[in-house]
């Protein structure tokens, strides 16, 4: 949503949207390789992970997969990401012009081991990146990308591009008790731990515990907590942010923000689940990332900008083979608020969209609450969902 400079409210703009899936993939005893278009999830999460999240847009890829034993596997992308931002390198500035788009790719890979059974292990780096041509060096599966940026960028004024690290480990072997936690580095300095250094690491973590079958059959208990600190998915240059499509691959809160999700699950029969969750989402202060060095120093989890909370009911019953009728009870309650702080250069306060003027209280609660909630989250709400769907 845009809000109108001349006071008369918030407009929503229209856009056309579409979403297909689908690749061809060549397989052996020891993997596989694929070209693709696919959505990908990298980490244990059972609500959205911060590594690579499904709720991201699919993106087009190369893979590779290996498993070449049993406790170990191996998996690597490279991605066309659609940029955020557009390039005027080779158009002039004027009104009536199409405006060609940076070329924007990724380069992941994630090394993962099994050492005892129902323990799992896993750790890998990524690289955003943005060039006229692929870099051939970023399709190396094995390569630490880091490195390698450092190395293409040495001796020039170009910019580093964008490269994270990121851990993940999870085991099963308390019985009934599957335990998981991810870990994110968008950058990461050792001096930054230390309680004299006010400047903070842009990373974001999440924990979560499940319980099942467990005094009663067919009962789950599900809890999961993810932060992320001010600084993480962002970066100078907007074009490498850690985004396609506008979306962020990672946390979909983003920066500075925090999430607590508990789910109640039972089957009483074969074929029926039922559910009862709640959602907790909360962003605080949100910075722009043009002063990352300004913006990181600035206490995250500060100020609460946004929050939505909703509860749900629903239930899933399948009819028959691969054929499920679902039912769902939602109510939510999405708010805006108004910092009180001194905002600073980094910070968004409606100022990139009134062109320096910057909003205060009801307006800028009103702002927040606008570009965080769709039309039909804002408020109080009450919403059902139902379905028939059959899989093949």
């Amino acid at each position: 949503d845009i809000y109108h400079s001349k006071g008369t409210g918030f407009i929503t703009p229209t856009y056309d949207w579409s979403q297909s899936t689908g690749g061809v993939s060549l397989y052996s005893w020891y993997g596989s390789i694929s070209i693709q278009k696919e959505k990908i999830q990298w980490g244990n999460a059972q609500h959205s992970s911060v590594i690579l999240s499904s709720n991201a847009p699919s993106v087009p890829m190369l893979s590779l997969k290996l498993t070449p034993v049993r406790w170990f596997e191996f998996n690597y992308f490279h991605a066309w990401l659609t940029p955020d931002a557009i390039d005027t390198t080779f158009v002039p500035i004027t009104e009536n012009v199409t405006y060609l788009r940076k070329h924007k790719y990724m380069a992941a890979n994630m090394f993962t081991f099994m050492p005892i059974k129902y323990l799992e292990f896993s750790f890998g780096n990524s690289i955003i990146y943005a060039e006229d041509n692929i870099q051939a060096a970023y399709l190396i599966p094995i390569a630490f990308y880091k490195s390698l940026d450092h190395l293409l960028t040495k001796g020039t004024e170009t910019q580093n591009q964008n490269s994270q690290a990121f851990f993940t480990i999870s085991t099963r072997n308390l019985k009934h008790t599957y335990f998981y936690g991810s870990i994110y580095f968008d950058e990461f300095k050792l001096s930054r731990l230390k309680k004299s250094v006010i400047e903070t690491n842009p990373i974001s973590y999440q924990v979560g515990l499940s319980v099942q079958n467990w005094l009663v059959d067919g009962l789950r208990l599900r809890g999961e907590f993810t932060r992320s600190y001010i600084g993480t998915y962002l970066n100078q240059v907007s074009v490498l942010w850690y985004t396609s499509n506008e979306q962020i691959l990672g946390n979909p809160l983003g920066a500075n923000s925090q999430n607590i999700y508990a789910e109640i699950g039972y089957r009483p029969i074969r074929g029926l689940d039922i559910k009862l969750s709640y959602n907790y989402d909360a962003r605080f202060n949100q910075y722009h990332c043009y002063y990352k060095d300004r913006m990181i120093s600035q206490k995250s989890f500060n100020e609460l900008v946004w929050r939505n909370q909703t509860v749900e009911l629903s239930s899933r019953y399948e009819i028959f083979n691969n054929c499920f009728a679902s039912f769902a009870i939602l109510y939510n309650n999405a708010q805006g608020f108004s910092p009180e702080s001194e905002p600073i250069d980094a910070e968004d306060r409606g100022q990139t969209i009134l062109k320096g003027e910057t909003l205060t209280g009801s307006n800028l609660a009103d702002y927040y609450l606008a570009k965080y909630s769709s039309v039909m989250e804002r408020g109080r709400n009450l919403s059902f969902n139902f379905g028939l769907y059959y899989n093949f």
